[in-house]
């Protein structure tokens, strides 16, 4: 129940946090990084967008050729996607060193997303506010090195360690500001 709500959280803020895109970030107001991601045998199956907030970053996803259900997705720590099993990501982004998991009493880490639904035609849109990942140049996602986006092959189960049980990672994007 208390990952359904912070799903829904996640979803009904975003409106509202959309709004409070801060002109403080490089670019200015609505400056967002995209993305590309691609499935383990280099095919392009969709972006993420990040957007930085005043608390948080927003990130949307538009994926196309996914397998169809639930989908964990993670910021992991190295910005790097090496197909086919993606290993080269490292593990999930967390400078604060916090434990995996929205239902984790010593959680989340910086870089846990919310599980995204793909449809059964393989297409996801989704849109999620992550209020620990600080997207500014320089620091963060974008720190030196980049950072990665992951998607898993199975749901995030919120709770166990290091990675919430969600099977083999899929699909990957590099974040790097160049």
């Amino acid at each position: 129940m208390k990952t359904l709500m912070s799903a829904l959280a996640l979803c009904c803020f975003a409106t509202f946090a959309q709004a409070q895109t801060s002109e403080e970030h490089p670019g200015g107001m609505n400056t967002y990084y995209r993305v590309t991601i691609k499935n383990g045998k280099g095919v392009e199956v969709g972006y993420a967008r990040f957007t930085p907030l005043l608390h948080g970053t927003q990130v949307d996803f538009n994926l196309h050729g996914m397998p169809p259900g639930q989908h964990a997705v993670h910021i992991h720590e190295k910005g790097s996607c090496v197909g086919p099993d993606f290993t080269s990501a490292g593990g999930h982004f967390s400078p604060k060193h916090a434990m995996h998991g929205y239902d984790n009493a010593k959680g989340p880490h910086e870089g846990d997303l919310a599980n995204i639904f793909v449809s059964a035609d393989g297409k996801a849109e989704a849109q999620m506010i992550a209020h620990d990942l600080v997207a500014k140049k320089g620091t963060g996602i974008f720190q030196k090195g980049g950072t990665s986006i992951v998607i898993h092959d199975q749901a995030d189960d919120e709770k166990s360690q290091p990675s919430g049980a969600a099977g083999n990672r899929i699909a990957c994007g590099v974040i790097e500001l160049k």
